[in-house]
């Protein structure tokens, strides 16, 4: 009985050792995604995805990659600095297809900028955003509430 007890302990022991191992490479795995592939553009259309997961994804890719620098970014340095002419010199440096790259990254991240501050209000603690049908929800629940609290 007691060789039993031990054999199950040890058994689920390693058991528990490729479950964190297994998880430990998931883990890596999407860690080297994101740095290599801007994969949180496709996040931003998921209603699936992980707030805080997508914000992890954007961060770890441009930590790896030059971020484009937006309207407000470059005027606000050109009038700290006078001069604006790193950026320039770089997006002169780039062919015709980096510098169509460049634009449509550039447009990706305005685009994900914005979903963030769009999303804020209805993320749960877990990352998970609320649907649109959850939003209602809640929305039917307050209505209701602000009437039984009238009459």
């Amino acid at each position: 009985m007691k060789g039993q007890i031990h054999y199950y302990i040890c058994f689920s022991f390693i058991l528990l050792l490729f479950t964190l191992k297994g998880n430990a490479q998931l883990q890596n795995d999407s860690l080297s995604d994101y740095k290599n592939k801007p994969l949180w553009i496709n996040m931003i259309d998921n209603p699936e995805a992980n707030y805080y997961e997508a914000i992890k994804a954007y961060e770890t890719y441009f930590q790896y990659h030059k971020k484009p620098k937006m309207e407000e970014d470059s005027r606000a340095e050109a009038n700290e600095n006078n001069e604006n002419e790193t950026d320039d010199e770089y997006l002169k440096s780039l062919s015709p297809e980096e510098l169509n790259n460049y634009g449509l990254m550039k447009y990706q991240v305005k685009r994900f900028e914005n979903w963030i501050n769009e999303m804020k209000p209805f993320v749960q603690e877990n990352g998970h955003i609320l649907t649109e049908e959850e939003r209602a929800g809640i929305w039917q629940k307050q209505q209701k509430e602000i009437k039984r609290q009238q009459k």
